[in-house]
């Protein structure tokens, strides 16, 4: 699970910088426009945090050690089945770009990917996965 620290600084970035398309936060309700209305495509991104709370990245006396917490963003583009993949992944890269070797406090975020695309469960949405690592330093 991803701290508190870790999704508050992703959600005020996401929040004052995202326009793209509606987010879907975890546990939230998301909000689609309906279809046809101006600047909106039929994708959203659906959200997800996964962290390691915390390792030891030093070994000192009790005072100078250090536990850093390392994770993953994992943000699921959306669409239609047969709506293609192509706006999808622009969608995906400028997401990325938010924070790709951006710092936000004492959070780095590293390595980034986009997976395959594949039809979710009900065959009903066409999912592509981007993950974007962090490490933040306690």
């Amino acid at each position: 699970m991803t701290s508190l620290v870790v999704y508050d600084a992703v959600r005020a970035r996401v929040e004052a910088e995202w326009t793209r398309t509606p987010v879907e936060w975890p546990n939230e309700p998301v909000t689609l426009l309906p279809e046809g209305t101006p600047g909106f495509d039929g994708c959203w991104i659906a959200l997800e945090f996964d962290g390691r709370l915390f390792g030891q990245s030093s070994i000192g006396a009790p005072d100078d050690q250090r536990w850093d917490e390392d994770g993953t963003i994992w943000a699921h583009v959306l669409a239609p089945v047969g709506s293609g993949e192509r706006l999808m992944r622009g969608h995906a890269v400028a997401f990325i770009d938010l924070f790709r070797g951006q710092e936000i406090g004492a959070i780095e975020f590293q390595d980034c990917e986009i997976g395959p695309g594949g039809a979710d469960e009900d065959g009903c949405w066409w999912r592509i996965s981007a993950r974007i690592d962090f490490t933040r330093q306690t």
